[in-house]
């Protein structure tokens, strides 16, 4: 079940849009391929201005890819190639100090925000003073509720 209030249709020019609900309660770095149609036509065609690319406490998706690193567990099928976008994230914080998961959850936010604004999508590119739509990076806390922006340009 995702931890996201459901999309409402209808939405107005310039509304939120959930890419979510192509692929609900998945670590972004698992997300971003299905998703970048979803993101490219709320921009192009709703004039969507903010893309936000949001990573969750806890994230089960996370927790499994550092399964992967930790104790080179193997996940059958798509599973696996769920988690498989989401490892390089992991190996890249696994010898910070700190929860591993959460550390991870920030990297693959970072590497989503980052791969969103380098594609090779020119609804979304441009420089970033002037990048319409503004693409963010968030970790939301599960325990408290906050959310902390991550790699802000």
């Amino acid at each position: 079940m995702s931890r996201r209030p459901p999309l409402g249709c209808g939405c107005a020019r310039g509304a939120p849009i959930a890419a979510t609900a192509v692929a609900p309660a998945l670590a972004p770095s698992a997300v971003v391929s299905t998703a970048l149609g979803a993101i490219r036509y709320a921009v192009a065609k709703l004039g969507v201005p903010l893309v936000p690319v949001m990573g969750h406490g806890r994230c089960g998706a996370v927790a499994a890819a550092v399964d992967v690193v930790r104790r080179n567990i193997v996940f059958p099928g798509a599973i696996g190639q769920m988690i498989e976008p989401i490892v390089p994230a992991v190996l890249g914080v696994r010898d910070k100090g700190g929860a591993l998961v959460e550390n991870a959850v920030r990297a693959d936010v970072s590497r989503v925000v980052q791969r969103l604004r380098t594609a090779s999508e020119p609804d979304l590119l441009g420089p970033p003073a002037e990048r319409t739509p503004r693409i963010v990076g968030a970790a939301y806390s599960l325990d408290t509720g906050e959310v902390d922006f991550v790699n802000e340009a």
